[in-house]
């Protein structure tokens, strides 16, 4: 809670049941500065610590309501003053972003037990990490001589000889040198904010959003469904991975009233962004405190606007169906009538998404979606 100053409190958590637990300076957490929290894919939730001298994260686990604490120079690596950020990769292991002395990138592997050094000391104030699934490193830096540092491990995170190290600034195409959040969509495109719009990085290409309606970009995030979700001073934006449209959601025609601190490089980090899937909703952190934004399907869609694609769609991919009634089900059936899926149920956001098993045969094939008051037929081609 708060920033890095006096009215820092430490941290709260949400329970399914919608209670706070509170935790903070005098309880089980060591300090009252939390600079990152993020979820491990082993459901356990780790915190980075800011100006502590022994410790340099803290890691809890919901299920045993157990703590662990990592140490400073656990396993041999740098002291620091802080954690800028921590990520886990698929397999579960550890990625720090250093501030200084160090300013390096370190892992942890996934049992704790291995430190290993990613990338060279970059000066420069890191915000956020970002790994893509063939294991690319992303570091966004906020800084004039800053960017975007990606570091391609070649799917060999433990070895550093193969390492590919490059760096991205405005002359190679980026909107701007002073980058903040980051992300990777399921194509392993990057996206990169920065407070003139959002930069999209593509085998060494570039692409931008950029109407944002003058609204200051703060973060960027992907919600596994197809879109990114863009956090601005003046509202939230989803942008469609596959069509490239942008929806705009803006605080005032939302009735919603948050103000935010000034943007600087020690701010940037903590302005909250993060999608609830268990909930349906978005948590914004602000000046003003914590803001819900919960995500609403309209009931009253259409079927005559259920939209699938891609078609035809290749095999082993995802098809979707957009603008699906809340109250809908579909199914999956071959062209001879074998039923290959069943209760397939909208997301929140009025989505289907229909994972095509390996051992589905090329063929015709059809969606149907039925609802209370009526059903639709929805043919598409798996192939090759």
């Amino acid at each position: 809670h708060g920033t890095r100053g006096d009215d820092a409190r430490g941290v709260s958590w949400l329970k399914n049941d919608n209670t706070w637990q509170n935790f903070c300076q005098d309880s089980r957490i060591p300090t009252k500065f939390i600079h990152r929290c993020v979820t491990a894919p082993d459901k356990k939730v780790w915190f980075a610590l800011h100006y502590t001298d022994s410790l340099l994260a803290i890691s809890f686990n919901p299920a045993t309501n157990n703590w662990y604490y990592l140490r400073q120079k656990y396993r041999g690596i740098d002291s620091t003053i802080a954690i800028w950020d921590l990520k886990f990769d698929l397999r579960n292991n550890l990625y720090l972003s250093l501030a200084g002395p160090s300013d390096k990138i370190w892992i942890y592997d996934s049992a704790l037990k291995t430190a290993y050094l990613l990338g060279d000391r970059t000066p420069g104030f890191e915000v956020e990490l970002a790994i893509d699934s063939s294991l690319k490193v992303y570091s966004t830096v906020f800084d004039a001589a800053g960017g975007v540092l990606m570091i391609d491990t070649r799917g060999t995170i433990f070895n550093r000889s193969d390492d590919i190290n490059l760096k991205y600034g405005k002359t190679d195409g980026l909107l701007s040198q002073f980058c903040s959040g980051i992300t990777v969509d399921e194509y392993n495109h990057v996206y990169i904010a920065n407070e003139f719009g959002v930069s999209i990085l593509h085998e060494n290409r570039f692409e931008y959003i950029t109407d944002f309606n003058n609204g200051k970009i703060f973060d960027v995030l992907a919600d596994g469904s197809g879109r990114i979700w863009i956090m601005a001073d003046n509202g939230v934006y989803a942008y469609d991975v596959n069509y490239k449209v942008l929806k705009r959601f803006t605080f005032h025609d939302l009735g919603v009233n948050i103000e935010f601190l000034p943007v600087s490089n020690e701010i940037i980090q903590v302005q909250g962004f993060f999608y609830d899937p268990i909930r349906s909703c978005f948590w914004l952190g602000g000046e003003t405190g914590l803001l819900k934004l919960e995500v609403l399907k309209d009931d009253a869609g259409y079927l005559d606007n259920v939209l699938l694609y891609p078609n035809p769609v290749v095999k082993g991919a995802i098809v979707r169906l957009k603008n699906v009634p809340a109250n809908a089900i579909v199914s999956i059936y071959s062209i001879a009538g074998r039923k290959i899926a069943e209760n397939l149920m909208p997301n929140p956001l009025g989505e289907v998404l229909w994972h095509i098993p390996e051992d589905i045969s090329s063929g015709l094939y059809f969606a149907l979606i039925k609802t209370p008051s009526g059903k639709r037929v929805s043919k598409f081609a798996i192939i090759k």
